[in-house]
């Protein structure tokens, strides 16, 4: 015989609603962490290359030395996000933990837009440096040598702090392939000791000097 029509259970329609609302939201969860994934921001990726060094073999009356450093620092994005490099960041040299030389700070962040990079030249001057005299003599045998014997350090200072470590780029060499310096990342140990970067206690020379010596 003839079968009444058998109503659908209310339990297994909203079964159904529930796979549905289910699937749409894992799908909506999904979509979302692809999306932040992909906006994650990245720390730029940083090199130097000290282009030329003059200075380090004139000795002053004083016996002091009046070196300069012509330097390229490089900066590239890590993935498709702009990558910049905060106002305030200045360039220092040293050699064995003494300190030669320092740019002027940037007024204005630089920025590098994927796929390319940006390239900022920066002078660091160390006016009236004194060193020990094995220090001096080791300097100039490196020097001599074309040893990698500078150990460069991006640093900045901000409203509230002065030579905060941004990163170490280790030891290079004055000259020679600048090429290779740039594609070599600065992610060097830093084995030399901070100075307090409280503006308190430390007032940096480099700090409310004019960025306009720096080329873009």
């Amino acid at each position: 015989g003839n079968h009444d029509d058998v109503p659908p259970n209310c339990d297994d329609v909203l079964a159904i609603c529930c796979i549905i609302l289910g699937i749409a939201a894992a799908v909506l969860v999904g979509t979302g962490i692809a999306y932040l994934s992909s906006q994650e921001h990245y720390d730029p990726f940083y090199s130097v290359a000290i282009e030329s060094a003059s200075g380090l073999d004139v000795l002053a009356p004083d016996l002091t030395l009046d070196p300069e450093f012509n330097l390229t620092l490089r900066i590239t994005s890590q993935n498709h996000q702009d990558a910049c490099a905060k106002a305030g960041m200045y360039v220092e040299v040293s050699y064995r933990c003494v300190i030669l030389a320092a740019s002027p700070a940037t007024s204005e962040q630089l920025c590098a837009k994927p796929p390319k990079a940006r390239e900022a030249h920066f002078l660091a001057r160390g006016p009236g440096v004194r060193l020990p005299g094995y220090i001096m003599d080791n300097l100039m045998a490196d020097v001599r040598n074309g040893v990698h014997a500078f150990d460069v350090v991006l640093r900045r200072s901000d409203d509230r702090y002065d030579n905060i470590r941004v990163e170490s780029c280790g030891g290079r060499r004055a000259g020679g392939n600048t090429a290779a310096a740039l594609e070599t990342r600065c992610q060097g140990m830093h084995l030399c000791p901070d100075q307090d970067h409280r503006r308190s206690l430390l007032k940096s020379p480099t700090k409310h000097v004019s960025g306009q010596s720096i080329i873009m």
